[in-house]
């Protein structure tokens, strides 16, 4: 379930925030969950610190303790927001056109202390949106470089499997670059840049080498990176899966959810 966090300007500092906050009634925390980051614009915290407010990022939740109604979470955050400034005013703005902003804003508006809330769908997908467009000539420009370096490299494996004779590569084949590029885009897309091997978010910058983006070929034995066989996955997942089935690796991956 997503959930927003609002924190004082102070708190909001590094790339993995810890606040112990008071949680909405009816709040359930897991851990993985998407976590959008509201710096308040009332703080009650004096001095008052100067600083970006309103909807400042979007994060994940990496852990959590209760304390009855309060909760310490840790965010890692993922994507900053790009643009000067979205808060209360923005939203109610965007609720002339939208029950989902409507909604929301009716939940926040009111409630100036630090707190955690649930959101519903469209909840969410009101402050994504707000995100996405913010972050849009950044992000086309980010993916248009990974999608470059994919292709790259989805030359390179063509190259080395013609070239080996050991009988370990097999041969592989491709359409033309220009062709592999758009290919990409509309996959990457079509994934809402989301890994299906395991259903987490593909960062497009990342000094995790794990968690790059990687091309795999969704049936092994297929010589061919085309549409049908040809999907976006973090390097750990497709290396993770190799040649085995998806119910062998649905199996692993279940099997480590559990014990992790």
């Amino acid at each position: 379930m997503p959930i927003l966090v609002k924190c004082n300007p102070s708190e909001f500092a590094d790339e993995e925030l810890s606040l112990t906050l008071q949680m909405e009634r009816g709040v359930e925390l897991v851990e993985g969950d998407e976590v959008f980051v509201w710096v308040s614009e009332q703080p009650r915290e004096r001095p008052t610190t100067s600083g970006q407010k309103g909807l400042v990022a979007r994060g994940e939740l990496v852990g959590y303790q209760h304390f009855g109604s309060r909760a310490t979470v840790r965010v890692r955050v993922c994507q900053r927001f790009s643009d000067e400034r979205f808060g209360m005013t923005a939203l109610v703005d965007a609720s002339a056109d939208s029950q989902a902003a409507y909604r929301l804003q009716s939940r926040i508006g009111p409630r100036r202390h630090r707190l955690i809330w649930s959101l519903s769908s469209d909840e969410r997908d009101v402050l994504d949106h707000v995100l996405r467009a913010s972050d849009q000539p950044i992000t086309d420009g980010i993916l248009d470089a990974e999608l470059t370096r994919i292709v790259e490299l989805m030359r390179s494996r063509i190259a080395v499997a013609g070239s080996d004779r050991s009988g370990r590569n097999p041969p592989r084949s491709s359409p033309e670059d220009a062709d592999i590029f758009e290919m990409l885009v509309q996959r990457w897309h079509e994934q809402n840049g989301v890994c299906p091997l395991c259903q987490k978010e593909i960062p497009l910058r990342t000094e995790n080498k794990l968690l790059q983006m990687s091309p795999d070929r969704m049936d092994s034995s297929d010589i061919h990176y085309d549409w049908p066989n040809t999907r976006l996955t973090h390097l750990a997942c497709n290396l993770g899966k190799s040649d085995a089935t998806l119910d062998e690796w649905w199996a692993y991956l279940g099997m480590i959810r559990q014990t992790s």
